[in-house]
């Protein structure tokens, strides 16, 4: 792969960054793709980041249609509009003429790049707007001639014709868990089983100051999930059952209403802003175990070789990660006989993962290989 262009700088834009987040994942996994694009290309490249929150109004637009609704009664005849949304590949297909023809930031923006990566995480599923975009984008990239690299791909149960579309052409189709490569390979869509690039981020390797934040006594760290329905005041009680402290973890923005309620409870906790990414495996090395719903604090908890019990989340992917670990997840089983049988299995799940991560720090090196 040319690590230059005529000798020049090259410029490598990231459609779907979420460097700017204050998600503790979206942290590290922007700063290992970072340092994987350096790796791959040298450290003469410019690095442009195009927020995951961008959305285009000349896509947005046709994405919704109106929908005339008609009520006849005895006396009258009443009509009204309802804006609803539609996805389908149609649809789509029109969207991205409009961004082709219209939207002169995304074509100049991509004109200017020599390389275009796109970076996925939870964006493509259930016909979302904003990942139906990001297709929208990596078709344009195409269209115009530019290598388009798709990494850190999630996606589950999305429009089948719209993936196919989008993803033909691509230089590069990185997928960091198990059930969302299967699934692309059901679909016919050549890609690679690579992971999650979290696990190239900077960590401190120095032991942190972490004692002000810290409970005295051994402690579990936990997390909720971005399904709602998981009591953790229950879990709460439940790990000082096993004679251990609780100490929730909120990783991101999606965690806040968790976190308020714990705090409302007076349940120990870690604040927003108190624990950055370099310091996390660190943190996690102090807990006994981990209970966690969140994909990137089980990608953490593998790199920290610290066993963990895991929570289902909106999409398969922490089921596609524990598929690649080789791991049960019995995520309806009662969670006291979950850590149960963490603790019958400890030291084997220790090995396990040390193993694990180094395999996975190597095929997440290959990200952005051909």
């Amino acid at each position: 792969m040319d690590k230059e262009v005529n000798g020049l700088m090259k410029r490598i834009t990231v459609f779907g960054s979420t460097k700017e987040e204050i998600h503790l994942g979206c942290q590290a996994l922007s700063d290992g793709l970072e340092y994987l694009i350096r790796k791959t290309y040298g450290n003469n490249v410019a690095i442009q980041h195009i927020s995951h929150r961008f959305l285009s109004t000349h896509f947005n637009d046709s994405m919704f249609v109106a929908k005339a609704n008609r009520k006849t009664s005895v006396f009258r005849k009443q009509i009204t509009c309802q804006i609803v949304k539609d996805r389908s590949y149609k649809t789509w297909k029109k969207s991205v003429e409009e961004l082709y023809a219209n939207d002169v930031f995304l074509k100049l923006t991509i004109l200017n790049s020599d390389v275009v990566v796109i970076n996925v995480e939870g964006t493509l599923h259930h016909e979302s707007l904003l990942g139906h975009q990001m297709l929208a984008v990596g078709a344009v990239a195409v269209k115009l001639g530019k290598p388009v690299y798709w990494i850190n791909v999630s996606v589950e149960k999305d429009n089948q014709d719209i993936l196919k579309h989008a993803l033909k052409g691509a230089s590069c189709i990185a997928v960091r868990e198990k059930r969302s490569f299967q699934y692309l390979k059901q679909l016919g869509v050549s890609s690679k089983l690579t992971f999650d690039t979290a696990v190239l981020a900077r960590f401190s390797k120095n032991k942190s100051d972490l004692e002000s934040i810290l409970p005295a006594e051994p402690f579990c760290l936990f997390t909720g999930s971005n399904v709602k329905n998981i009591d953790l005041l229950e879990h709460v009680k439940v790990i000082e059952a096993f004679r251990l402290q609780a100490l929730y973890l909120p990783l991101g923005l999606n965690d806040f209403n968790d976190l308020k309620l714990l705090k409302e409870h007076n349940i120990p906790h870690i604040n927003f802003g108190e624990v950055n990414f370099q310091d996390i495996l660190n943190l996690i090395k102090r807990s006994e175990f981990v209970i966690s719903g969140r994909h990137h604090l089980n990608v953490f908890s593998i790199l920290a070789a610290k066993p963990f019990v895991a929570h289902r989340s909106n999409t398969w992917k922490i089921e596609g990660v524990l598929d690649m670990l080789d791991l049960d997840y019995n995520f309806d089983s009662d969670l006291a006989s979950r850590i149960s049988k963490l603790q019958e299995n400890y030291h084997k799940l220790e090995l396990s993962l040390e193993k694990k991560a180094d395999s996975f720090i190597k095929i997440a090196l290959k990200s952005l290989e051909y």
